[in-house]
């Protein structure tokens, strides 16, 4: 698998993925008019290149902190490839180097890393719910002990994900990832409580 030209920064990708999303926003028609102008389009192929850019910072990147997120949008968009139709998100490509690579660096995360990052704990576990062996391994072609071992952990019914508990913006320009949170209320819709 050929990677992009040196990765973006976060919120270069960020951007382009909103732009990406806009132009997804903006089909009309029946969901076969929709799916043809998106097969018609360059926004698959340039939605995988961002992914591609997100799998380079997410192993290449000098900043942990900067790997972690590139880890969260990674995972994330992995996740939403294989959920959401892409008529609606416009990952409409299916690259099994990319998956089997981003898998494998998050089974890698997860093994070397304790504590795990919270909120990437409640985002997995809510990828979990959507995900199996069966798939993860027909996807990487090997077994991910560490990441199916999380997943048979979580009770599908317990949901994680802190509503309405994040600071406003907290997933503000953070690509669809961002937008996706926001819309499961994940923010506050107020500001920070005022200090005692």
């Amino acid at each position: 698998m050929s990677l992009p030209p040196p990765a973006s920064s976060l919120h270069e990708l960020s951007d382009q993925e909103l732009a990406l999303y806009q132009r997804v926003a903006s089909l009309v028609g029946t969901i076969e008019d929709k799916h043809e102008q998106l097969v018609a389009s360059s926004i698959g192929d340039s939605y995988l290149q961002v992914h591609r850019a997100y799998l380079q910072l997410a192993a290449e990147s000098p900043s942990a902190a900067t790997r972690l997120e590139a880890l969260k949008r990674l995972v994330f968009l992995n996740w939403y490839l294989m959920t959401e139709p892409d008529i609606y998100s416009g990952l409409s490509y299916y690259d099994p180097d990319l998956m089997r690579a981003s898998f494998t660096l998050l089974e890698a995360y997860l093994a070397t890393t304790s504590p795990l990052d919270p909120e990437l704990h409640w985002m997995l576990s809510h990828y979990a719910a959507f995900w199996d062996d069966d798939l993860l391994s027909a996807i990487t072609g090997r077994p991910l002990p560490v990441l199916s071992a999380f997943i048979a952990a979580k009770d599908p019914r317990v949901y994680l994900a802190p509503q309405g508990q994040l600071p406003p913006g907290a997933m503000a320009s953070r690509g669809q990832m961002g937008l996706y949170w926001q819309s499961l209320g994940v923010e506050s819709r107020h500001g920070p409580a005022p200090r005692q």
